[in-house]
Formats: structure tokens, C-alpha cells, sequence
């Protein structure tokens, strides 16, 4: 009969081997399900990479033809250009700005010596007329004083 126990329990110690490597099969399917489906998703994600890899390569070629260097040197001598005419606008216009100055001043002189000028050709035709009338005044007296003469020598005479 020892040789009946020891036979059950070497079929007990044979069973619980047995789970035990039922388990580690049960296990290793499911390790093996999952790695088909890491398998299967890192394809996808390999295969999306190269789409991103060549959008990537395509945006830098896109990006490299821009030539940015250059660009940036003709926005700079744009900006110099338009920096200097507007230096020379400035200049013509303080230019500009001085001859009305001098002419505005030139004017003013000029019509300030106008007007007394004729200020002054005023005072001596005032004079000139003052003394006129004087004159007229004297001669219209004496005129009148001619005609009461030439009046009265009718009746002078006889």
C-alpha cells in the first residue's frame, strides 16, 4: 500500500504541476494575444510615422525653397530704400520750408516798403493837393476880384 500512497501523491504533486503549467499556458496564449495586437498597433503606428516622416520631409523641402535669408535681405533693402526717400522728403521739405521762410520774409519787407512808399507819395500828394488848394483858392479870389473889377468898371466909366 505504500506504493498505492506514494503513486497518489506523485499524482498529486503531477496534478498540481499541471495546473500550474495549464496556467502558464492560459498565461502565455494571453501574452501571445497581446503581442499580436502590439504587433498589429506598431505596424499602424510604423506605417502612420512614415506618413509623418514624409509630411515632415515635405515641409522642410517646402520650407528650405521659401529661402528665407534672401527674403529677408530684400524686406531689408526695401526698408533701407524707403528710410532714404523718406530722409529726402524731409530734406526737400525743410528745403522747402526755408524759402517760404525767406520768401514769406522777402515779402513782407517788400510790401512794408511799399506801403511807405506810397505812404510817403500819399503825405506829398496830401501836400501837393493842400497846396494846390491854396493856390486855387487864391487864384479863385483873384479871379473873383477880376470879375467884380471887370463888373464895375462899367459903371466907373460913366
Amino acid at each position: 500500500m505504500a506504493e498505492t500512497s506514494e503513486i497518489n501523491r506523485s499524482l498529486g504533486e503531477l496534478e498540481d504541476e499541471l495546473k500550474k503549467i495549464k496556467s502558464a499556458a492560459e498565461l502565455i496564449t494571453e501574452a501571445r494575444v497581446v503581442a499580436e495586437k502590439t504587433i498589429e498597433e506598431t505596424k499602424q503606428l510604423s506605417t502612420i510615422s512614415e506618413k509623418l516622416v514624409k509630411g515632415v520631409n515635405t515641409l522642410v523641402s517646402k520650407i528650405d525653397k521659401i529661402d528665407f535669408p534672401s527674403r529677408l535681405d530684400k524686406v531689408d533693402a526695401t526698408v533701407s530704400g524707403i528710410n532714404s526717400g523718406m530722409q529726402n522728403i524731409l530734406s526737400r521739405l525743410e528745403t522747402v520750408e526755408r524759402h517760404f521762410d525767406d520768401s514769406y520774409r522777402k515779402m513782407k519787407e517788400d510790401s512794408e516798403n511799399q506801403y511807405k512808399n506810397i505812404r510817403s507819395h500819399l503825405d506829398e500828394l496830401s501836400t501837393s493837393f493842400r497846396s494846390s488848394q491854396k493856390s486855387n483858392k487864391i487864384l479863385l479870389i483873384i479871379i473873383m476880384i477880376l470879375m467884380i473889377i471887370s463888373l464895375s468898371t462899367p459903371f466907373i466909366t460913366r
